[in-house]
């Protein structure tokens, strides 16, 4: 395995630090991070993950629950182990998603920020499990997304994810909507969605319906919460 780590960081080397910075705020000089620090608290990855937010790294910030910003670092959010992957100097370390406040990259292909919060930001009405929650609109509705992997099995358990091949795995998707400091999911049928928007449901029906929206299109639920947003 450290043949193969090792490897992976000497391509990840060429892909990775020869990009353009000035295309991507989040980057910064890898000489002047305090690396030695890192290579001290958090542990090397001993194997590689398989279920990933996204295959690529990227460059982002990670805000530990300590306090401390890591700016500027590689990373990449593994599923299922609910763990950042974090390149430091020329090693892969790893930090555990409880550690973490939130973490946020850019994302070069629509030039925009991509933030992630940990669970424990929100209160939800039902139990969720540990993860974060990609942030899709924020105001008085903030709209949340979850990205959760299963095997083909029909099964969830973090175990049997975990050493499952990836060809036999399936990536999906939850949307919950967050109003007066209550996340909710939201599930069932139309008007069941619509319900959680509470005192301006109707409101928000009658845009639904005039502009023919589908609440299970993640841009066409973006559309709706913006909108509500904006009452």
């Amino acid at each position: 395995m450290k043949f193969n780590l090792t490897c992976l960081l000497a391509l990840v080397s060429l892909s990775l630090f020869g990009q353009v910075k000035e295309i991507n705020p989040f980057f910064a000089d890898p000489e002047k991070i305090e690396q030695e620090d890192l290579r001290i608290s958090l542990p090397k990855a001993t194997s590689m993950g398989k279920h990933y937010y996204t295959e690529e790294w990227q460059a982002g910030n990670i805000k530990l629950k300590n306090g401390k910003l890591l700016r500027g670092y590689f990373i990449r959010y593994e599923l299922v182990r609910n763990q950042i992957e974090i390149i430091v100097g020329r090693e892969i370390r790893v930090i555990s998603g409880d550690r973490i406040e939130f973490f946020e990259w850019y994302n070069t292909k629509v030039f925009q920020s991509v933030k992630f919060l940990n669970k424990s930001a929100y209160k939800f009405d039902q139990e969720v499990t540990p993860g974060f929650f990609e942030i899709l609109v924020e105001g008085d509705a903030i709209l949340l997304k979850r990205t959760l992997v299963t095997s083909l099995r029909g099964s969830t358990s973090p175990t049997l994810v975990a050493n499952t091949k990836a060809s036999s795995i399936e990536k999906f998707e939850l949307f919950y909507l967050v109003i007066d400091g209550i996340a909710e999911e939201m599930q069932g049928n139309k008007k069941k969605k619509l319900d959680l928007f509470g005192s301006k449901s109707e409101v928000i029906t009658s845009y639904v319906r005039e502009n023919k929206l589908r609440l299970s299109d993640e841009d066409q639920l973006i559309k709706v919460a913006e909108y509500y947003n904006t009452l």
